[in-house]
């Protein structure tokens, strides 16, 4: 299991119970709203969570919606477990100290909802749901037609490039020509395993450009009318940065074959090719996994094919040995402006961010949604989605959704930042994104797709990481995505 997979969907957290700490915004916010639930006597509701990152922004919801709220207590709960779904049912099949409602990641909603621990969102809620989110939120809180979950907040990876090297590659210091000797961004990076050298780039894009066809049968290198090319440059040999920023993998390799790398680049583009994460957008536009039965799978189609030959194509130009990577080295050496290019998630890009503001960070970077593999195939990144759900068991089922609701729409626009608060970006796009990293990763979600909720398929993720790296090894493309659309088939048909 790859270590920034793991690091986002793990459950495993410190085993503490927190009170309320002190609320900033009683004195201010402190008076009833249309939506505020009244009930006869009064009720507490346990909130369960297990991200420690969140006590705070719980705490002080809690309080804020405690206090406009008479008779209604939110109790928030920070829970350490290996098994936090299975300890939810027992507690609530035995009737005792079970939440209320919880929050959990998106793709663990289809076991949540076999074993009645949801609350379908019906009615104004639902309504407000479909203005405030966008529909890759709606698909990631549903699952066999019901909408079972609030969307609060979410993970997934964006493309982060050296804005410094790319000025200066813009304003012509480093433009090549055919008389240069010196290493192009093409050939940067090290040799591979067999020692051959990485020099044949151009003769590479060539040969796959002569294979591309109109219908999508296309290597890495199909041209688009944005593509970088030595035509792009002006008379004063210079280029804007956003030229530079590649929309598909074809124009960054234009960007290699057509410039030199700056001083100190060893890379053009180096990412984490052991980890899904990373890997996903890919494919993740091409293939259909989640559903009921094993007839709604399809994995080996055609634009999987030809996205997995790009990323196979990828070894030619920008070799990355899967032993010596991994999200944190790279991070290092970003950090340290030895990559051009490179593909984070938002754990990362806030180590990024905090370095910067630490002034470790020497360069300026910016962040781009990750190119498609093709102007034909389009990529889209994995993401994962925190979700607020209501306890089926609950007794105060609508006092529990009222909270909810409240905490992933009203709160986080009106009271508490989410990303300042916590780091965490939120998925309500009524939520104001203030800075480059919460647009850009708003943008990369909302073109993403999630992990299957249908428990059949709960290994998925870890069938697919070993797919991509018996394919990033040279293996075929169309053996291993048949393997992997038996196994996952194989493994609906068994439920």
């Amino acid at each position: 299991m790859s270590k920034a997979f793991k690091g986002m969907l793990t459950l495993l957290m410190a085993v503490v119970v927190l009170g309320f700490g002190a609320f900033t915004y009683l004195d201010l916010y402190g008076g009833k709203s249309d939506t505020s639930v009244q009930t006869d006597s009064g009720v507490t509701l346990q909130f369960w969570y297990t991200d420690s990152s969140m006590t705070s922004y719980y705490n002080n919801a809690a309080s804020y919606f405690n206090k406009r709220n008479a008779g209604i207590t939110i109790v928030p709960t920070l829970v350490d477990s290996a098994e936090y779904l299975d300890d939810i049912y027992e507690a609530s099949v035995e009737g005792v100290s079970y939440p209320d409602l919880y929050v959990i990641s998106d793709d663990s909603l289809g076991k949540a909802y076999l074993a009645g621990l949801t609350v379908p969102v019906t009615g104004e809620d639902l309504d407000t749901l479909w203005e405030e989110f966008s529909t890759v939120s709606i698909s990631a809180v549903s699952y066999e037609n019901k909408v079972l979950g609030y969307p609060l907040y979410f993970n997934t990876s964006t493309l982060v490039y050296n804005e410094t090297y790319l000025r200066q590659i813009a304003s012509g210091e480093t433009a090549s020509s055919e008389e240069d000797d010196d290493v192009d961004l093409s050939t940067a990076d090290s040799e591979d395993e067999s020692g051959a050298s990485m020099e044949n780039t151009a003769d590479t894009e060539e040969d796959t450009d002569g294979e591309s066809t109109a219908d999508g049968d296309e290597g890495a290198e199909s041209a688009s009318e944005e593509s970088i090319s030595q035509d792009a440059v002006s008379e004063d040999n210079s280029v804007s940065v956003e030229d530079l920023v590649p929309v598909t993998v074809g124009e960054l390799l234009d960007l290699a074959n057509n410039y030199e790398a700056p001083d100190g680049v060893e890379s053009l583009f180096k990412w984490d090719v052991n980890d899904v994460f990373y890997n996903y957008y890919f494919i993740g536009g091409q293939i259909v996994v989640d559903g009921s039965t094993a007839s709604d799978v399809d994995i080996n189609t055609e634009g999987a094919i030809n996205c997995l030959n790009i990323f196979q194509e990828l070894t030619e130009f920008f070799y990355v040995d899967p032993d010596e990577v991994d999200a944190d080295s790279i991070l290092e050496e970003f950090l340290e402006g030895k990559v051009l290019f490179t593909i984070m998630d938002i754990n990362h890009a806030l180590q990024l961010e905090e370095a910067a503001a630490e002034g470790t960070m020497e360069y300026e970077y910016g962040y781009s949604v990750i190119p498609h593999p093709s102007d034909v195939w389009m990529g889209a990144a994995l993401s994962v989605t925190q979700v607020v759900v209501v306890n089926g068991y609950s007794e105060y089922a609508d006092a529990a959704a009222a909270f909810a609701a409240f905490l992933t729409g009203e709160y986080g626009r009106e009271v508490e930042n989410l990303y300042t608060s916590t780091g965490h970006v939120s998925a309500n796009k009524t939520v104001e994104k203030t800075t480059e990293l919460e647009e850009v990763f708003s943008k990369e979600y909302e073109r993403s797709t999630c992990l299957p909720k249908n428990p059949a398929a709960g290994n998925f993720w870890m069938l697919l990481e070993n797919t991509f790296s018996s394919v990033w090894e040279g293996e075929s493309i169309e053996t291993q995505l048949l393997a992997l659309e038996d196994q996952v088939k194989a493994q609906y048909a068994a439920e």
